[in-house]
């Protein structure tokens, strides 16, 4: 796995996929085993979608970022970016914020000034205006309990799943702030809606910016004990089953302490297993049958 810009972009009605990965690039900086830094990643990033920009072609591209993730190298000085010391932070805030170690909040940091420096950039090269940014997590890295977030997401091992998912595009929305919950397929749903493209959804993904979509869900993928299962979040409950011994869970995210609460909401207990049969289903029929005809 490499850090590494994947573009996919639709000139007239034909799909282009294009891949740069290490080698592609006139410049490499590797840090480390994920790839290369991503100050350079960013910059290498912008010299191609600034010539597809100036040919005038729509495009869809994604950027694989590699800096917060272990083991968090960033390098000891970047135009205005310095690493910070350990005697330079405020301890109680540090604790506070869930991190675990100074190098995990320096590569954060650092990931925060290359996003700011890619958006300058990406003025600069003129398709910034009229560009969608969304930034978002494919998981969470290991953190401490937050103090922001619902206690039982730590103690139950979901908190590596809370991502964040921002949207940046000043020339289409306004600022605000979503809450609901929503999964990663989701952001394809979202992002086309927000550019007014005319699609055809063949997934489970939903607009998360539809005001009619209230009531939302997330369906996970987990190990229970040692055996596989799934999960759904919703309404504030977390709802878990095993796929062999079909063990079920009904866990109250507002609780202090982990307990099943099935017996307490069975009407709760039997919408979630329902939706999760649902999700679970589906997701396992779209895995066989959802695939892109040969002609």
């Amino acid at each position: 796995m490499e850090a590494q810009i994947g573009q996919i972009f639709v000139e007239f009605f034909n799909l282009i996929l294009l891949i740069y990965e290490e080698g592609s690039y006139a410049v490499e900086d590797r840090a480390d085993v994920w790839g290369i830094d991503d100050y350079g990643l960013f910059e290498e990033s912008d010299k191609i979608l600034a010539k597809l920009h100036q040919q005038e072609k729509p495009f869809v591209a994604y950027i694989q970022t590699a800096t917060n993730h272990m083991p968090f190298t960033v390098p000891d000085e970047k135009e205005s970016f310095r690493p910070l010391k350990q005697s330079e932070i405020d301890e109680e805030k540090f604790k506070k914020s869930g991190f675990t170690s100074i190098e995990q909040l320096n590569a954060l940091r650092y990931l925060d000034f290359n996003i700011g420096v890619f958006l300058e950039r990406a003025k600069k090269s003129g398709y910034y205006k009229n560009t969608i940014f969304a930034f978002f997590g494919d998981h969470n890295t290991k953190m401490d309990k937050l103090n922001f977030s619902s206690k039982l997401e730590y103690d139950l091992g979901i908190l590596l799943r809370h991502v964040p998912l921002i949207i940046h595009a000043p020339s289409y929305i306004a600022p605000k702030e979503v809450d609901k919950y929503g999964k990663l397929i989701d952001l394809f749903p979202t992002v086309t809606n927000l550019a007014k493209v005319d699609y055809t959804n063949y997934t489970l993904g939903s607009n998360l910016l539809d005001s009619l979509q209230t009531n939302t869900a997330s369906f996970l993928y987990l190990g229970i004990n040692g055996e596989p299962g799934s999960g759904l979040l919703q309404n504030n409950y977390y709802y878990t089953k095993t796929n062999l011994s079909k063990e079920t869970a009904l866990y109250d995210l507002n609780a202090n302490e982990i307990e099943d609460v099935k017996k307490k909401y069975p009407k709760v207990s039997q919408q979630m297993d329902s939706l999760l049969s649902a999700y679970f289903h589906s997701t396992k029929y779209l895995y066989f049958n959802n695939k892109k005809s040969v002609k």
